[in-house]
């Protein structure tokens, strides 16, 4: 995020506060097979059916979460793994 062109941590890291709106994003639940799972968890891409998503909930077959992951040009890569 910015504010007036200049990315926020840049302005944290000078110790200035800059309040915010905050966003609203949207997170949606994608459950990979075990192949995908270990691309994912290794930090490859795998690829998806859907051209842009911000974030996504990464669970494995059995329903337990595995982490977060966004996907861009129908690749899906993690972000961060729990």
């Amino acid at each position: 995020m910015k504010h007036k062109g200049k990315p926020l941590y840049k302005y944290a890291r000078n110790g200035q506060f800059i309040d915010k709106e905050p966003r609203k994003i949207e997170i949606k639940k994608i459950i990979l097979n075990k192949e995908d799972l270990k691309i994912f968890k290794n930090g490859g891409r795998v690829k998806m059916n859907s051209k842009s998503i911000d974030l996504v909930r990464i669970y494995d077959q059995s329903k337990d979460f595995i982490g977060i992951g966004s996907i861009f040009d129908n690749q899906l890569k993690h972000k961060q793994l729990v």
